[in-house]
Order: structure tokens, then C-alpha cells, then sequence
């Protein structure tokens, strides 16, 4: 099992400021749409995924994750592969799973976080629409969310 220092770590290595990830979340900020996507891939997050549309072979860059945010789903991200796999999802985690959350974003990335505990590749990023920042739920079994400032370009 991975610490929870070092997962802390590696989230906020991808989320550093340049990195593609961010740079994509920025521009989702920017454009005012928000998004929920979900960074990683297999059965449990297959499970907890309804509709959309799958792509293949969708390299991933930061302008694909900000065009796709303008539908109303989610989006998957498989970082292993570097591409972006489906989007326009509708994630369908356990309603029952208590969350302190408000928004929709929000209240799904952590009941995601929570249901696919045990998969650490696994990553929810919520990006609401409206707000000054952004945040990452990781998976432990009460999930912190890291809040990040947009960097000025």
C-alpha cells in the first residue's frame, strides 16, 4: 500500500503548475465550465461509469480535456496511457455513501474516492464552475481534497 504522505506527493507532482494536467484545469476554470474527471482505469471505475462515449487512441493534452469539459459528463483519463478514454460519462457511485460535500462535482468525485478506495491509481478532480479554486479527491477511506489556487499566466 502506498503511504499517505507519498500519494499526497504524487498528486500535487501532476497538479504542479505547467504541468499538463493543471495547465488543463486552468483552462477549464477559465472557461467557466467546470468538470469531473477521473484519472485512471479498470473494473471498478468501469462499474461506476454509465454512457458517454469511448475514445480510442486520444492522445491526452490539456486543450482535449478543456473541449470535452464543455459537455455535461465526466471525463477518463487513463495517465498510464497518456490518453484520454471516454467522455460525457455519468459516474454512478453509491448514493448512500455520506459525503459533507455540496455541489454535485463535488459530492460524486468523493463518494468515487471512497467506492474505488482500494484502487490507487485512481484520482477524481473536481473543477467547479464557478469559484476561485479547484479540487482533487484521492482515495482513502476518508478522502482528502486539496484545494489549488489557478496560477496567473
Amino acid at each position: 500500500m502506498v503511504s499517505r504522505t507519498s500519494d499526497s506527493y504524487e498528486v500535487l507532482r501532476r497538479f504542479a503548475p505547467g504541468t499538463a494536467l493543471r495547465i488543463a484545469v486552468e483552462l477549464i476554470h477559465a472557461q467557466g465550465t467546470g468538470a469531473l474527471i477521473v484519472i485512471g482505469a479498470g473494473a471498478k471505475l468501469e462499474a461506476l461509469s454509465s454512457g458517454g462515449f469511448h475514445l480510442h487512441d486520444t492522445t491526452f493534452t490539456a486543450q482535449r480535456i478543456a473541449e470535452l469539459a464543455k459537455m455535461d459528463g465526466g471525463i477518463v483519463v487513463d495517465d498510464e496511457k497518456g490518453s484520454i478514454t471516454r467522455a460525457n460519462v455519468h459516474f454512478i457511485p453509491d448514493p448512500t455513501i455520506e459525503t459533507n460535500e455540496t455541489g454535485t462535482r463535488f459530492r460524486t468525485a468523493e463518494r468515487m474516492a471512497i467506492q474505488t478506495g482500494s484502487s490507487p491509481s485512481v484520482k477524481r478532480v473536481g473543477v467547479p464552475q464557478s469559484s476561485i479554486g479547484m479540487a482533487i479527491a484521492t482515495n482513502w477511506p476518508v478522502p482528502p481534497i486539496f484545494s489549488l489556487a489557478p496560477t496567473t499566466r
